[in-house]
């Protein structure tokens, strides 16, 4: 999983930024792509009592991997600031991302232009993208809107250690409008929790049979491996 990758990363290169972030996450995996599972209209209840499951909430899915933080204790709504962090591999191999981005938004050539903006040794390494969702809002159209501001960007390749800190006013526009739509996608993915005809399902991690503990005392993050995950799908009708 990508959130392994980032676990060794917040261990070995960017440790006093994400430790803790990444041994405290819930870790949530949606097993199929954004544009098949989630509902095209925006669930009926009080968005004013979305909360997240847990204060850090890491949420997997085919094409990439969000942090959310809650910033404040008990934080409510969807009007209320939380850190996200974006985590994505750069390849070649987009068949979850194309998917649900290009095939269903029909954006085939601003995804060309993407492709050709990251050079080729680019490809393989790790993007890390920190910044604050602002607020949720819901547009005239019934549709949600984002606002977000980006503080952080790091290309990473892990097998050697290497890492490059981009300043965010480096970044074109249009990757910065992705990595917003992850974040914003995350969100949709946690309030599927809220819907009717959705389960939550936990994994609890085991080893040859044998249950292991959720938290390591040696100082290292549990990896998904060694902790309880989170799945969330549809249920299955009954006939």
């Amino acid at each position: 999983m990508l959130f392994d990758q980032f676990t060794t990363i917040a261990e070995h290169l960017l440790k006093e930024e994400y430790f803790h972030i990444a041994k405290d996450s819930m870790l949530f995996k949606i097993d199929k792509p954004p544009h098949i599972i989630l509902p095209k209209k925006i669930p009926k209840f009080n968005l004013g009592k979305f909360q997240l499951p847990s204060p850090t909430v890491a949420i997997e899915d085919p094409a990439n991997l969000v942090i959310l933080c809650d910033l404040h204790k008990n934080a409510k709504g969807l009007s209320v600031r939380r850190k996200f962090i974006d985590v994505e591999q750069l390849n070649k191999d987009d068949s979850a991302y194309s998917q649900y981005q290009i095939k269903e938004a029909g954006r085939l050539q601003e995804y060309e232009k993407l492709d050709r903006m990251i050079s080729n040794s680019d490809w393989g390494k790790i993007a890390i993208t920190e910044g604050i969702v602002n607020e949720v809002t819901v547009t005239a159209d019934k549709k949600f809107a984002l606002d977000i501001e980006f503080n952080k960007r790091y290309l990473i390749m892990p097998d050697k250690q290497q890492i490059e800190n981009i300043p965010i006013n480096q970044v074109d526009t249009f990757v910065l409008r992705l990595i917003g739509g992850h974040a914003l996608t995350a969100i949709e993915e946690l309030l599927l929790l809220y819907r009717k005809g959705f389960i939550s399902i936990k994994k609890s991690p085991k080893v040859h049979g044998i249950q292991m503990s959720e938290s390591k005392s040696d100082g290292k993050i549990p990896r998904s491996s060694e902790r309880p995950i989170y799945v969330i799908k549809k249920k299955k009708k009954k006939f």
